[in-house]
């Protein structure tokens, strides 16, 4: 077994070799190399500072409903929590969540993104239907191009969502992973349509058509530059699972 220390520091050459994430044993919960890693464990505002890098998320209207394991967000347009990242037409991304959707209803539910129906730029990943487990969907550029990842998500516990899109070479590659099930990869020959006004948000920040009810939310993180693997994902939503059974919640 080999021991790796991560510096904190970052070397802009594309030639050295890069060290899967999958290959990563972490000395700490905090995922060491996200952007950053959000854990909402309290009831109180500070979880909204994050854990590995010190970054906020802001409230984009109206504060969350905080309670001792989760937050709840409203799924309504304009009610999300917002990071400081921007939308991007290339590079590479990862997002995961833990979240519960636990609210029947008709339109879609958007779990985080920078789905824009004003615009039709952006992209998330999605629910959609009125009966549970309802579906799970991607857009990629605007409202008008989505894919069914045939992946669902349930309404009875709390589910981990990840999604990565590399747009760094001539194919662009979007996958969607749900904790437990198979996952889901495409290409696209157009990457996500940029916006600079829209940041990358926790919920619903950006389109009109989304359902009624909050969504309960454990665990957000972020990771610039890389696009995480299915394989990558599933190290990562093994840890997740860890983390969140420390703090009383059962993930699938």
């Amino acid at each position: 077994m080999s021991l790796v220390t991560i510096l904190p520091f970052v070397v802009n050459d594309a030639t050295l070799p890069v060290i899967s994430p999958s290959d990563l044993r972490l000395f700490s919960e905090i995922e060491v190399l996200s952007y950053e890693h959000w854990i909402f464990d309290a009831a109180s505002p500070d979880v909204l500072v994050g854990r590995n890098n010190g970054r906020h998320l802001t409230p984009q209207s109206v504060a969350p409903t905080y309670s001792s394991n989760f937050l709840t967000i409203d799924g309504a347009m304009g009610k999300a929590l917002l990071t400081d990242l921007g939308e991007t037409v290339g590079g590479a991304r990862t997002i995961w969540a833990v979240i519960r959707d636990p609210y029947a209803g008709g339109g879609i539910r958007i779990p985080f993104g920078t789905l824009d129906s004003v615009t039709n730029k952006g992209g998330a990943p999605f629910m959609s239907g009125s009966v549970y487990p309802r579906s799970l969907f991607h857009t990629y550029r605007g409202v008008s191009n989505s894919v069914n990842t045939n992946m669902t998500v349930g309404n009875t516990g709390f589910v981990f969502l990840m999604l990565s899109y590399d747009f760094t070479g001539p194919t662009k590659i979007i996958r969607t992973l749900v904790g437990g099930q198979a996952g889901h990869e495409f290409t696209v020959s157009t990457p996500f349509a940029a916006s600079s006004a829209n940041k990358l948000a926790l919920g619903n920040a950006f389109y009109g058509g989304s359902g009624p009810g909050g969504m309960d939310v454990a665990e957000l993180g972020t990771v610039d530059g890389i696009a995480y693997t299915l394989a990558d994902g599933e190290v990562l939503h093994l840890r997740s699972k860890d983390r969140m059974t420390k703090r009383g919640i059962a993930l699938v």
